[in-house]
């Protein structure tokens, strides 16, 4: 198996301390495609010999040779993102056939999820998924929580969850609230706990759509 951080320090002087194999695949994960080439595009840049002035033939071959070796970056980040078998998204219910139709509406845009039928598991599994060694993935892209749950409701987990982030305990994580309850006082709730979105059941395609272009792509 590679190691992108020693292909780093043997391509790219002086950059092992400034770009490493899990901040790439960080950037490449978790952030805008193209926002993420020009985050490390720029960095590539800064490390510049400071004696070639920019458009001239040193500074256009050093271009070249700076292209292939953030290409050959890209590539093997890339390629260490696909063998990444982390689950996606965790999704809150005590109902298993919700559980499972939520699963098969996330398929089509290959998103492997992991299962919570009450707000008190669903603590527990992102804690520990955010404390896992691997270091392809430490977080989930988002959380799709049920309104109402017994043991803990989607309201009281997502308070935790937002405490858990804001003291660093867990990284930050878009909570999707999900619930059959349309009155103004239930969908307040779920934004005065720190839920971004609320939807409403029973979920289809297009809302998944929806949620996976706003918070997840």
């Amino acid at each position: 198996m590679y190691n992108l951080n020693n292909y780093v320090v043997n391509n790219l002087p002086d950059m092992d301390s400034v770009i490493l194999e899990e901040d790439i695949a960080e950037v490449l994960r978790n952030h805008d495609f193209n926002e993420g080439i020009k985050f490390l595009t720029n960095i590539i840049q800064k490390k510049r010999s400071p004696n070639v002035s920019i458009g001239s033939e040193s500074s256009k071959k050093l271009d070249v040779a700076e292209n292939s070796n953030f290409n050959n970056i890209i590539s093997l980040s890339c390629d260490h993102l696909k063998q990444c078998d982390c689950e996606d998204v965790l999704i809150v219910d005590d109902d298993v056939f919700n559980l499972l139709s939520l699963e098969m509406l996330l398929k089509p845009w290959n998103l492997k999820t992991k299962k919570a039928m009450n707000g008190e598991e669903a603590i527990n599994i992102v804690k520990n998924y955010s404390s896992r060694p691997k270091k392809c993935c430490k977080k989930f892209k988002a959380i799709l929580m049920d309104y109402q749950m017994p043991i803990k409701d989607g309201v009281e987990s997502t308070k935790e969850l937002i405490d858990l982030m804001k003291n660093g305990k867990i990284p930050w994580i878009p909570i999707i609230g999900c619930t059959a309850f349309v009155t103004k006082t239930e969908i307040n709730r779920c934004f005065e706990a720190g839920m971004k979105d609320v939807v409403f059941k029973p979920l289809n395609k297009q809302i998944i759509s929806e949620i996976v272009h706003n918070w997840i792509y």
